[in-house]
């Protein structure tokens, strides 16, 4: 994601003056004043209900170095207070305190994006904590009269090469052999799965089964507990299941068959994309 940001720049030099609205923004010092950068989404993209963040990451152009010193780590931190783009040196929120990731950037990667990873903070802002977006500074952010680090990355005002927000995110309903799950037998009943990392349930409960050498067939009674409430057919909204229409082969709140395997266009966003519904409901994108 490209667009619907807030950025600013603070400068320790100019304390009472804000830097939004600008496209260009340093970060680093120069002898004893630093520079640091502010960034955040106004909105979080969207992604599907049941969905896994398995990765998200911030990517910065840089259009320049004026650097005595050769390389510097540009740090990112989760920043913890609230802002917008009249901030100032003076007016700064706190941060978290640690280093969430960082880049080493030099003259030599000028003209490049460079990413930093953030999905612990990004995992925080889907999962309902405030989004305070981050700040990128240098580790060291002070020096002499003969030393300086200050580079100079193109933000979110420009039309072109502004910063990039990513997002990775997995299906977590039905089961699949890269997750973990505590199962447990329940005789005729079927067979429970708990995920370990959302606690799902699913239940699989097998109906008929065919041992054959040329096209051997199991058909099973699917729970998902992801699905509670609802029937599985298509359907929109924010916990919408993307499938074919089976509203007259519906099976019960919360159950399919394995044989209800499908693939359907979605558009997320201006991309299309197909999605295979599979026989325990997981989507794959």
């Amino acid at each position: 994601m490209t667009g619907a940001a807030v950025d600013a720049y603070v400068d320790e030099g100019a304390p009472n003056t804000s830097n939004g609205n600008t496209t260009l923004s340093p970060v680093g010092y120069l002898e004893e004043n630093a520079f640091r950068y502010y960034w955040k989404l106004s909105s979080l993209p969207y992604i599907p209900q049941n969905s896994i963040i398995t990765s998200s990451s911030i990517s910065l152009n840089l259009a320049t170095v004026a650097t005595i010193s050769s390389s510097a780590p540009v740090c990112v931190y989760e920043v913890s207070g609230a802002w917008d783009e009249t901030i100032t040196w003076n007016t700064q929120p706190n941060l978290n305190g640690y280093v969430v990731d960082y880049e080493m950037v030099s003259a030599d990667t000028e003209g490049s994006y460079l990413t930093w990873d953030i999905t612990r903070i990004a995992k925080k802002w889907y999962y309902g904590a405030a989004n305070n977006g981050v700040s990128f500074r240098t580790m060291t952010e002070s020096g002499s009269s003969t030393e300086s680090f200050a580079c100079v990355f193109l933000t979110a005002d420009n039309s072109s090469l502004m910063p990039i927000f990513t997002v990775t995110y997995r299906n977590s309903v039905g089961l699949e052999d890269y997750y973990t799950y505590h199962t447990q037998s329940i005789g005729r009943a079927g067979t429970g799965y708990l995920q370990d990392y959302t606690s799902q349930l699913t239940l699989v409960r097998t109906d008929i089964t065919a041992d054959s050498t040329v096209l051997p067939f199991t058909i099973s009674h699917v729970y998902n507990d992801a699905y509670a409430g609802q029937m599985f057919t298509a359907s929109t909204g924010t916990n919408a299941i993307h499938t074919a229409n089976f509203s007259s082969m519906t099976m019960g709140y919360g159950w399919k068959l394995s044989v209800q395997e499908t693939v359907v266009p979605v558009t997320i966003g201006d991309e299309l994309y197909y999605v295979y519904n599979d026989s325990d409901g997981t989507e794959h994108y």
